[in-house]
């Protein structure tokens, strides 16, 4: 086997399996990897690398790789703009992989950034109450009123509010 490959792999941040020694009944892998989730977004940015706990189980021509994965992110509430931080957990992570005969091992790293991005939201809020900020002045609802005159309701939907429903 090519260590020296195999090292500078796991030492970019890479996840390599050794299939050429695991044994037939597979390998445990955690630890995590480098920064690897690249979002190219300035709203939501990667805080480390990519904590995983895997079972690799080789299944006749394929291996099979399941287990959980784990990254913490640093985003802006898509309702207010304020800074926090959050997990994204993949906790049901399952892959195959086709076994190649002639190869000693196999990087997984791409499935692992692909699976976690997937579970990032698309507009993430530092708490599901949030109220945004006032489309008027731009304030901040969540330390309180803004002050702002309130808009007069608009009549053609009058009727419906006495509905009751």
């Amino acid at each position: 086997m090519n260590e020296k490959l195999f090292r500078e792999m796991q030492d970019a941040g890479r996840v390599p399996i050794d299939v050429a020694r695991m044994d037939e009944d597979g390998a445990t892998l955690e630890g995590a990897t480098g920064d690897i989730l690249d979002l190219h977004s300035e709203y939501i940015r990667p805080l480390g690398g990519i904590a995983y706990s895997l079972e690799a189980t080789p299944a006749g021509p394929e291996l099979l790789v399941r287990g959980s994965l784990r990254a913490t992110l640093e985003a802006e509430c898509s309702r207010c703009n304020r800074t926090f931080s959050f997990d994204v957990s993949v906790d049901g992570f399952a892959e195959s992989f086709e076994l190649d005969p002639a190869a000693e091992f196999l990087d997984i790293t791409d499935a692992i950034r692909e699976a976690v991005i997937l579970e990032i939201p698309a507009f993430p809020v530092h708490d599901p109450g949030c109220k945004g900020l006032c489309a008027q002045c731009g304030a901040d609802l969540n330390d309180g009123p803004c002050g702002c005159a309130a808009k007069g309701s608009d009549s053609r939907w009058g009727a419906l509010d006495g509905l009751g429903v």
